[in-house]
């Protein structure tokens, strides 16, 4: 062990600002809790709407809120992302829209209905895989034959579990009846 590793400097970011900070800070602190807020009062109006007749009209208000959820998150991160030249916060905000943009495929799976589990199953898989394939498309990643099968390996043990989960669920409600 007289081998000694050589020290090399840490390279700090060059455009580092206290406006992107704060800007980060006033975005990403509050955004957990103002989403659950959000969620909650959409969630209400609809369960109120389900349960009186006369407030009928509002029984579209968890895909018309889901809806304008997408839009405004996407937007926002969307603007961050492209307008933040500060290192330490361009990938956040470009995880962030890519998580917001996952909100629509979620408005389809919102028009399947209630009894609709095994179609929304195959539809959430398919869009899993889809999205999978346009991340390694997006990123140039080449994939040899041991990492494709440690891939697949990983995909197939995530469908079994997603199965048993499903039919560990539905016993109890098939014994009932």
């Amino acid at each position: 062990m007289t081998e000694s590793i050589p020290e090399t400097p840490m390279v700090e970011p060059q455009n580092r600002s206290t406006g992107a900070l704060i800007l980060f800070l006033f975005i990403a602190l509050p955004m957990p809790l103002c989403l659950y807020i959000y969620h909650f009062i959409v969630w209400s109006t609809e369960q109120s709407a389900i349960i009186s007749s006369s407030l009928k009209n509002l029984e579209w208000a968890g895909l018309i809120g889901l809806a304008v959820q997408a839009f405004v998150m996407t937007g926002i991160m969307a603007a961050l992302w492209y307008f933040t030249k500060d290192d330490r916060f361009k990938p956040v905000y470009a995880g962030l829209f890519g998580a917001a943009v996952v909100a629509f495929p979620a408005l389809l799976l919102r028009l399947l209905g209630p009894n609709n589990d095994q179609v929304g199953f195959i539809a959430q898989f398919l869009l899993c895989i889809i999205g999978a394939l346009l991340v390694i498309r997006l990123r140039k990643i080449k994939l040899n034959g041991d990492v494709l099968l440690c891939h697949l390996d990983c995909w197939w043990r995530a469908l079994v579990l997603r199965l048993s989960q499903f039919s560990a669920r539905s016993v109890p409600l098939a014994m009932h009846f």
